[in-house]
């Protein structure tokens, strides 16, 4: 518990009402990054967006002018191949949050 003297001084009041919200403010960040840690919805979030860009790549592939530059055939490719090596991270990341947890 906290106490002010009466006649409060405004200055001291605001320094207070700062320092309540500023660990408000911090013991929330602390609830998100546990979460975050903890894992829960962060492979869904990442797979999710994962998949926004491998359909965008599919689309990209799929345009004849990519067809026929070799250049950006070449580009293309590298492209999926370091998507697939994201989507591969991602799934190991699934599978040991998802894993036998401690007994």
């Amino acid at each position: 518990m906290d106490y002010l003297a009466k006649p409060f001084d405004p200055g001291v009041l605001q320094a207070k009402v700062s320092v309540f919200v500023d660990l408000y403010l911090k013991a929330s960040q602390l609830r998100d990054q546990a979460e975050l840690l903890d894992g829960r919805g962060l492979a869904e979030q990442l797979s999710g967006r994962l998949e926004e860009v491998e359909e965008a790549l599919a689309a990209l592939c799929s345009l004849p002018s990519v067809g026929r530059d070799a250049e950006a055939t070449q580009v293309a490719a590298r492209l999926a191949g370091r998507v697939d090596r994201l989507r591969e991270a991602i799934d190991a990341l699934d599978a040991s949050r998802s894993g036998p947890g401690p007994r």
